[in-house]
């Protein structure tokens, strides 16, 4: 990872905390908008988490409940997941997501 996108995660992180413990906000979007502000190109190396590759959801009406039950099934057929489970489906909530997620 480039040293622009270290720092990037570095300073997402601490907005996440910020937003956490001092506004009580669920940190869903900010942190990952924060992130791109410093790398524009920062989703690239996070993306490299998805070691199994990723399922998109698109569509009007029903997308964060049709993600989350994806990712319920997904996870009691014993495979790890990495999901948006907040539905901050933006560019800086899916930032946000592979930042604080776990390797799947």
């Amino acid at each position: 990872m480039r040293l622009r996108s270290l720092l990037a995660v570095f300073a997402a992180r601490g907005v996440s905390w910020i937003e956490r413990h001092f506004l009580h906000a669920k940190a869903t979007s900010m942190p990952g908008k924060i992130a791109l502000r410093i790398d524009p190109h920062v989703l690239g190396p996070l993306a490299g988490k998805l070691k199994k590759g990723s399922i998109a959801v698109c569509g009007t009406n029903g997308k964060t409940t049709t993600n989350n039950l994806i990712c319920k099934a997904i996870e009691n057929s014993g495979n790890s997941v990495l999901c948006n489970r907040a539905g901050a489906n933006m560019e800086s909530g899916v930032v946000t997501a592979l930042l604080f997620g776990k390797e799947a």
